[in-house]
C-alpha cells in the first residue's frame, strides 16, 4: 500500500498490483513533489505540442491545459505566447492561416486565433465535402449526359 498525495494534499490508500503501475504511481507522486521538474516538464510538453490529427478545438484546449498546469506552478505563460505556440503548431492543412494570424493589427489573443482557426477548418471540411460531391456527379453524371447528348444531336 502507498500514500499518493494530491494537490489538495489530501492523501488516499492506493492498492498497487502491477510493477509498472507502480513505477507510474511513483513518478506521479514525485512529479507531484517535484514543482522544478513539474515546471520543466509541462514546459517541454507545452513547447513541443502540435496540433497533428487534432481538431483545432481540441488542439486548443490541449495548449490551454497545458498553459494552466504551467501557471499552476507559478510559470506564467502570457496570451501571446499561448498564440504564439498555438500558430506554431498548427498542421500543413492550415499553412495559410499560420502566415495571415501573425500579421492581424492588432495581434490576436488566444481566443480570436482559436475562434479563427474553427471557422477555417469548419470552411475547409465544407469545401472538402463539397468538392467529393461535384466529382462523384461529375464523374458519375458527366457519363451518362455526354452519352445522352450525343445520341440526340445525331438523331436529329
Amino acid at each position: 500500500m502507498s500514500f499518493i498525495p494530491r494537490k489538495s494534499g489530501v492523501e488516499s490508500h492506493v492498492h498497487v498490483h502491477s510493477a509498472p503501475l507502480q513505477q507510474t504511481v511513483l513518478l506521479n507522486a514525485f512529479l507531484r513533489d517535484n514543482l522544478a521538474g513539474r515546471a520543466a516538464h509541462f514546459g517541454a510538453a507545452f513547447q513541443s505540442i502540435v496540433q497533428g490529427s487534432l481538431r483545432i478545438g481540441e488542439y486548443c484546449r490541449s495548449l490551454k491545459a497545458l498553459a494552466d498546469e504551467l501557471d499552476d506552478l507559478d510559470e506564467h505563460v502570457s496570451d501571446k505566447t499561448l498564440t504564439l505556440q498555438l500558430i506554431r503548431g498548427l498542421s500543413p492543412r492550415f499553412q495559410v492561416m499560420a502566415l495571415l494570424l501573425p500579421m492581424h493589427v492588432p495581434f490576436p489573443n488566444f481566443v480570436q486565433a482559436g475562434s479563427r482557426l474553427m471557422l477555417e477548418e469548419i470552411n475547409l471540411d465544407a469545401r472538402a465535402r463539397t468538392a467529393g460531391t461535384t466529382a462523384l456527379i461529375a464523374t458519375t453524371g458527366g457519363s451518362s449526359s455526354s452519352a445522352g447528348g450525343l445520341g440526340g444531336d445525331s438523331g436529329q
